[in-house]
């Protein structure tokens, strides 16, 4: 089964990451560098994906008392390392 990432761009708020989240039911967003949906394929044209935020980046940031929609998904998101289909 395959289903689609849910991105965003690097330069959404949190408080739109976290409305994303809520939509898509998802624990987590990818972000890219314009937000368009990431594909596969490499001759698509797709930005590829630069990072992701967790439901977890999330809560920290309100334990520390900050607002959502101040702060940008690109200051909180964690590197993300991909392989290839074919890596063996």
């Amino acid at each position: 089964m395959s289903r689609s990432l849910v991105t965003l761009s690097s330069k959404s708020t949190l408080c739109d990451v976290a409305k994303k989240m809520s939509e898509c039911k998802v624990s987590s967003v990818f972000l890219t560098i314009d937000g368009e949906a990431f594909t596969s394929d490499p001759n698509s044209g797709n930005q590829r994906i630069i990072g992701i935020v967790t439901q977890t980046d999330l809560v920290d940031v309100c334990v520390k008392d900050i607002l959502a929609s101040e702060v940008i998904a690109d200051s909180v998101m964690s590197s993300v390392i991909s392989i290839g289909e074919d890596a063996k």
